[in-house]
């Protein structure tokens, strides 16, 4: 709920200032869900937050952004 409410709030946000933008929040794999749902909008550009997770961390479980980036056809903007 609380994930639903901030994306709430930032779609809100960047549409009073002329962008049109989809929210999705959900569960699962999040890279798959997110290039899943670029497929089915056919989104001209994914934003998408990062954690910055790194080091050994990140060679163990892999990032959401490097996949994200290295299998959509469209531009990926990271915000940190």
């Amino acid at each position: 709920e609380e994930a639903q409410e901030r994306m709430k709030a930032i779609t809100e946000r960047l549409t009073r200032m002329n962008f049109a933008c989809q929210a999705h929040v959900g569960i699962g794999d999040p890279a798959y869900a997110i290039l899943e749902q670029r497929h089915a909008s056919q989104s001209d550009l994914i934003m998408m937050g990062m954690h910055g997770r790194g080091g050994f961390s990140r060679f163990l479980m892999g990032s959401v952004s490097h996949s994200v980036i290295h299998q959509t056809p469209c531009p990926v903007l990271i915000v940190r």
